[in-house]
């Protein structure tokens, strides 16, 4: 009878253990499984930016005018010498009271 309960508890405790290491045994993972040739790589990235300004040029003119249409586009190569852009004047209207006595003021403090 002893003997047989010695058996019975070796046979539990070899189940436990068993069940112990079946638990922590490693898993197989799934994988894709591809051959290896040789070709160019072509990777695509597609996300949203921010583009940051590095220096900033500020274009101003001594007289009131109209910016026409600019015929260059990003990239375009540029020539020294050559016109990128032209201003048409505005035609001139009559100072307002307020406005000429304020010209006056600038005038008289130059």
């Amino acid at each position: 009878m002893k003997l047989s309960f010695r058996a019975i508890g070796l046979v539990v405790m070899a189940a436990v253990i068993g069940a112990i290491a079946w638990g922590f045994w490693p898993k197989p993972l799934a994988v894709d499984v591809a051959a290896a040739a040789r070709g160019p790589l072509r990777v695509e990235i597609e996300e949203e930016g921010h583009a940051h300004v590095r220096e900033r040029v500020v274009v101003s003119a001594a007289v009131a005018g109209s910016l026409g249409r600019i015929p260059l586009r990003p990239g375009d190569r540029v020539r020294r010498g050559q016109v990128l852009a032209e201003i048409r004047p505005v035609p001139l209207q009559p100072l307002d009271p307020r406005s000429r006595a304020a010209a006056i003021a600038r005038v008289e403090v130059a």
